[in-house]
């Protein structure tokens, strides 16, 4: 199964979720090192998950009907607090803003506000992933729809919607990471090009819909395009991998 990434904290350490004993579990990474449980529990933790702040990580924790989107310290992986208020509730994108005041998440087509310390959620707009801007003012909200994906920017607090242009050959994918709008609103986005099989990643500007492809030399799907806090990318790649099996006559 696909691991998920993204960095935090100023050590550029990485958070990635993977299959343990047939369960998600999120581990923690350094570069030149092996990665580690990110927090010490027999409960399930996986996907979505967002730093807050510089301290802290919201993740989702537990399994149904059980679940609840869980915080833990990001240096060490110590249990904070769990959200009562989202328990039961299937969490599939989740970002967080700026000041780490406030949690936004998707749960069945919907984009919800929580503080970040735990309360009532309130709701913002129909959705299916989020992405918080540095300005603190706006949401980019991705829709799917049968036309294909949509992307709108939701302002905050009263929920005006403008749509995004987004003029390219290229066809937008899901998977929008937390961390895809910089400083000065440029939105990393997954894409497909009409001529290959391959998530790619692309900056969109969101003033004339122009997208860029990024050209990596690599053969597989690069998919979770974030920003770092000083300027970089990451994303995560999945390479092509393939066997070929030779049978004698006698195994069939």
């Amino acid at each position: 199964p696909r691991s998920t990434l993204f960095p935090y904290t100023t050590l550029f350490r990485s958070m990635l979720m993977t299959p343990a004993s047939g369960r998600p579990r999120l581990l923690a990474a350094r570069p030149g090192k092996d990665p580690i449980p990110f927090v010490q529990t027999q409960e399930e933790t996986s996907w979505p998950f967002v730093m807050i702040g510089e301290r802290e990580i919201a993740f989702e924790m537990g399994v149904a009907p059980n679940q609840t989107l869980a915080v833990a310290s990001a240096s060490d992986g110590r249990m904070i607090r769990r959200l009562s208020a989202t328990k039961g509730l299937t969490v599939v994108s989740l970002a967080s803003s700026p000041d780490g005041n406030t949690l936004y998440y998707v749960t069945s087509g919907t984009v919800w506000s929580i503080p970040a310390t735990g309360g009532e959620p309130r709701k913002i707009a129909s959705g299916d992933e989020v992405a918080a801007d540095p300005s603190g003012r706006q949401l980019i909200v991705m829709r799917y729809e049968k036309e294909g994906d949509r992307l709108v920017r939701v302002s905050l607090p009263d929920g005006a919607e403008t749509p995004l242009p987004f003029q390219s050959e290229f066809r937008m994918i899901t998977e929008m990471s937390p961390n895809a709008v910089n400083r000065d609103g440029r939105i990393l986005l997954g894409v497909q090009s009409p001529d290959s099989w391959w998530d790619e990643v692309a900056i969109l500007d969101p003033k004339t819909g122009k997208v860029v492809k990024l050209e990596i030399p690599y053969s597989g799907d690069i998919d979770f395009p974030g920003w770092t806090p000083d300027g970089r990318i990451i994303a995560h790649g999945f390479p092509m991998r393939s066997s070929l099996w030779r049978f004698r006559r006698e195994h069939f």
